[in-house]
């Protein structure tokens, strides 16, 4: 919904190498002391998928989680976790930046864009299965600092979410102050999540001499001492011994009542050695929680302030330092804490107000914006706040990080953001997330200021969204159209756009509206052109493809263009193998493709493109885009009385569907009705069909209603209720007429021919039925199938009175039609037989002819089935009669050969119309027409016009009597004869018991 939709590479744009840096690079560690034991124990406990260690401040847990990835070789991800990541997007943005540092040819891992709200759940499934897929074997996931995220943050329950997800021989280490909470104990439990707490992180009598020695020589008494000081707190540790070098008894009285305190104590006594020049720039490096060695000197004007950090890190004084190229550090959360309460108490406000101020641009310079937002929020910049919202709120939004967004917009006082439509704006679509009724109230507002400003390029941009919300919402349309009407006038002024991107969000937003709730507004044919010219040229992805969903979706489906379906299907399809396309919309482009496959009527591939869309977004957790893959589904079905599949595909949107959506209710009424009236409960389906109309107008769609018309208008007429099938036809043109969508008018003109059909009017019904078949001669004829079981009768009448024929079979090849009546021989069939006189065999309707030799056998073979009445020939007999010589085995090999060319021979390669099964061979009446077979059938069905149309035009001599003779042509060859002279004496058939058929 924005200019530039929703794209992956924002992680570019948003987070510059050195802004990334602060979060995801591992500590670099110096003079750290090795703790084999505990390197042991966490090759032990790897053989869990998640390690946990929790320890006080100052426990050493980053220390020996970084020394043991550094002596191990242990490739890694390290995350510094903090409250802007209670935010998942943020989390989840972040950590798609380092993973993308790890394996830098691995395609970008997906960002947590809005359409995946709905399933928070699956979303980190997902991703979490693809991070570990980029850690290397034997690598590891690191998340340090968790504290720092509220317990109320729901990103415990992503963290829950995503650890059930790494796959054996990759580890996620968590470090934190606090053991796991409640919200992890089912993992502990499992044995997922094993801990590694105070009690084994607590230096031993060993470890501490250790540190000790790399000090400065010490009795083995003073190291005594300082060990029971500090009871294995390696904070208190290292603070002891910088005292120490002034007093060898220092620390040896001091309790451990609250560490704090004793940090605290020490830190002091540390901090009054220096100057107090050094001192006042420790206390404003502790305004961030970051910062590079330039950004020091920078922050504090002070040349020696980088070296300042490094000796703090060097003498191992709570300062990390990360990256390679240029130095940045990071004070230990104890020392920030020290440092942030001494600034409140010898910093004045000014110093402490201007040190954020600074840092804020540093943040800036260095990509880290939400600190830099902080930063001038905590100083009271809001002119600046507001400068950093507008400069970042595409960004932000656009790689799903709208929770940041709306917090920062929620942040600033109402005087400061009232004035500013662009945040507004921003602020509507924030909303959009998860109160559509509060971002349509927002947009309003902000377009309103907008226009007060007269920027036009705000209110497009702003009716655009409003119009794509509709959309999404898909309800309320009559609502829409004063949308339509404001955005209509501004793009009349042929405006400039500030980009390509942004203008054809407009386009886009436009032809939703047009397409949905005004198919007769004049802009429709340039507004269509201009967002194929964009669609063409090389611009971002996902901008694309969504401009291209809404002509392929609402404008070609609902207006029923087929060409112009087709010409942005082929500029559409190459963006498929791009990795930065989202599975909405490629979930999107699966559903909207097959739907359309579908309208067009074009067997091959449309199940196949719905059930792919129906996968992914079961996968994605996109329900109503799964819903809609099998409503198509299950229209497709309907309309070639497809009963299993039809069956499948409703209970699939039954239990999918949700209730609350207009669109939904309206796609489920249409399909039971489908339902009701292709099982031959006609009135049930009219009723369902009633219901949809009423969704249809909630909708406020034209043509959903049209839709609707269609359906109803048949079920009608199978119903035997014809005056109101009529009545209801009549209105669908009007209707039709008013909005200028032709789409359907071609159906509700052959309704009309059918009702006069079905009133007897039979010369009236001919001349409307050539008028239907000429309208829908533009393609849309294609919707004539959603008449059921309607079209296949009109059709049937159409070739049997012999209205538009050549049309007629063009339509009944296209949609794969089986005959109502397997006598008609005016039908298509594929494959047709005439025996009667002359021997023929037509395949699509061309006479089959033969090389240079007559496949003799075959055609024996054929003659007999057709002899012996076409169903359940045995093969015994087959064999006995072809095959005498032959012993039974042989026999049946040879038949089975024979029938394989056979069906090569009349182009039944998938072995529909001939078939071989459970010792029997049989003329699949519903493809395979045969005369002689047609005129015993009319005889025994006592269908006396049927009968004589067959025996008077279609009997040109006797059964095969141009063949070689065989002795069981003769039966066949006689009975039909003597039907023959029935017919000629005019007599009815009336069947005897002497009476047989042919065979």
């Amino acid at each position: 919904m924005t200019a530039d939709g929703n794209d992956r590479s924002a992680i570019s744009s948003l987070a510059s190498p050195d802004g990334v840096i602060a979060k995801t690079s591992h500590p670099r560690l110096y003079g750290a002391t090795d703790r084999d034991r505990l390197y042991d124990r966490l090759d032990h406990l790897r053989s869990h998928p998640v390690v946990w260690l929790a320890g006080p401040p100052g426990g050493g847990k980053t220390t020996l989680v970084a020394s043991y990835l550094s002596q191990r070789r242990i490739r890694s991800i390290w995350y510094q976790l903090d409250a802007g990541d209670e935010d998942p997007s943020s989390f989840f943005f972040y950590l798609s930046a380092a993973a993308k540092r790890l394996a830098p040819r691995k395609p970008s891992l997906p960002l947590l864009t809005p359409e995946y709200l709905s399933d928070l759940a699956g979303f980190t499934r997902r991703y979490f299965r693809e991070l570990f897929a980029r850690i290397p074997s034997g690598g590891v996931l690191v998340l340090d600092n968790l504290h720092e995220i509220a317990p109320s943050s729901d990103f415990h329950d992503v963290l829950v979410t995503g650890l059930r997800e790494i796959p054996p021989g990759r580890n996620l280490i968590i470090i934190s102050r606090a053991e796991a909470d409640a919200r992890y104990m089912q993992a502990v439990a499992s044995g997922s999540v094993h801990e590694l707490n105070w009690t084994d992180l607590k230096l031993t009598p060993e470890e501490t001499a250790a540190v000790c020695a790399g000090s400065r020589r010490m009795s083995a008494e003073t190291v005594r001492m300082l060990h029971e000081a500090c009871d294995g707190w390696a904070a208190g540790l290292v603070l002891m011994l910088q005292r120490a070098e002034g007093d060898s008894s220092a620390g040896a009285s001091i309790g451990l009542a609250s560490r704090e305190a004793v940090f605290d104590y020490f830190a002091t006594t540390i901090l009054s050695r220096l100057t107090a020049e050094r001192q006042r720039a420790l206390m404003i490096f502790a305004l961030l929680p970051t910062l590079s060695a330039g950004a020091a000197q920078t922050l504090t004007e002070d040349p020696g302030a980088a070296g300042l950090l490094e000796d703090l890190y060097r003498r191992n004084l709570f300062v990390q330092r990360v990256g390679s190229s240029e130095p940045v550090y990071r004070l230990h959360g104890l020392l920030r804490d020290f440092l942030l309460s001494r600034a409140r108490n010898h910093l004045s406000l000014d110093e402490i107000t201007r040190a954020r101020q600074n840092g804020a641009r540093l943040c800036e310079s260095q990509g880290e914006i939400e600190q830099a937002f902080q930063m001038w929020r905590d100083s009271g910049a809001w002119d600046e706040c507001r400068r950093l919202a507008l400069a970042h709120a595409q960004g932000l939004f656009a790689a799903g990080r709208w929770q940041t967004l709306q917090g920062w917009l929620a942040a600033m006082p109402a005087q400061t953001t009232g004035g500013t439509p662009w945040l507004g704006y921003w602020l509507g679509m924030c909303l959009f997330q998860t109160d559509h009724r509060s971002a349509r109230a927002a947009l309003s507002d902000a377009y309103a200021a907008f226009q007060r400003d007269g920027d036009a390029t705000g209110q497009m941009l702003t009716a655009a969204s409003i119009l794509i919300g509709y959309y999404l919402e898909y309800s309320d349309w009559e609502q829409a159209e004063p949308w339509i009407l404001r955005l209509g006038l501004l793009l009349e002024r042929k405006p400039e756009f500030p980009s390509r991107e942004m203008e054809m969000t407009v386009y886009s937003g436009m032809l939703y509206g047009i397409a949905i709730r005004r198919p007769d507004h004049p802009l429709l044919p340039a507004c269509v052109e201009r967002t194929v010219g964009l669609i063409e040229r090389d611009l971002q992805t996902n901008a694309r493809m969504l401009a291209g969903l809404a002509i392929t979706g609402p404008v070609a489906c609902m207006l029923g263009d087929f060409s112009l379906f087709y010409r942005v299907r082929k500029m559409l399809l190459p963006l498929l193998q791009d990795g930065t396309l989202t599975e909405l919309n490629r979930a999107a482009w699966h559903m909207t493709n097959g739907a359309k496959m579908s309208l067009s009527a074009e067997y091959e591939g449309t199940y196949e493109e719905l059930d792919r869309g129906a996968q992914l977004s079961a996968e994605y957790n996109l329900p109503q885009l799964e819903f809609l893959c099998h409503a198509f589904t299950n229209l497709h079905a309907g309309s070639y009385l497809d009963l299993p599949r039809a069956e499948a595909s409703l209970r699939a949107m039954q239990r999918v569907v949700n209730p609350a959506r207009s669109l939904e209710r309206f796609h489920l009424f249409i399909s039971e009705g489908v339902w009701e009236t292709i099982n031959g409960r006609f009135d049930a389906g009219v009723q369902r069909h009633r219901e949809a109309l009423v969704a249809a107008e909630t909708v406020g769609g034209a043509a959903h209603r049209l839709v609707n018309y269609v359906f109803q208008c048949g079920a009608l007429v199978l119903a035997g209720r014809v005056s109101e099938g009529e009545a209801l036809a009549q209105e669908g043109l009007r209707f039709a007429r008013s909005c200028q969508i032709q789409t359907w008018s071609a159906c509700f003109v052959l309704v009309l021919a059918w009702c006069r059909y079905e009133s007897g009017d039979m010369q009236e019904g001919d001349r409307v039925l050539a008028q239907a078949i000429d309208a829908g001669d533009d393609g849309s004829f294609r919707y004539f199938r959603w008449l059921m079981q309607g079209c296949r009768k009109v059709l049937a009448l159409a070739l049997e009175r012999g209205i538009r024929v050549e049309a007629t079979v063009k339509m009944v090849r296209h949609f794969r039609y089986v005959s109502p009546d397997p006598l008609l021989e005016a039908w298509p069939w594929p494959v047709k037989i005439r025996t009667l006189g002359r021997f023929d065999i037509e395949i699509e309707g061309q006479v089959l002819r033969y090389g240079r030799k007559v496949p003799k056998r075959l055609l024996a073979l054929l003659q007999f089935v057709i002899a012996s009445g076409g169903r359940d020939v045995s093969e015994n007999r087959i064999a006995d009669t072809l095959w005498p010589d032959a012993d039974g085995d042989e026999a049946r090999q040879r038949l089975k050969l024979s029938v394989h060319r056979l069906r090569q021979l009349i182009s039944d390669d998938d072995g529909r119309c001939l078939q071989y099964a459970g010792g029997k061979v049989t003329l699949n009446c519903e493809c395979v027409w045969v005369d002689a077979l047609c005129l015993a059938q009319a005889w025994e069905q006592r269908d006396t016009a049927r009968f004589r149309q067959l025996a008077l035009n279609g009997y040109t001599g006797d059964f095969l009597e141009h063949e070689p003779e065989e002795s069981w042509m003769l039966p066949v060859r006689t009975r039909l004869r003597k039907l023959h002279e029935h017919a000629l004496r005019g007599e009815a058939p009336v069947k005897s018991d002497t009476e047989k058929t042919p065979h």
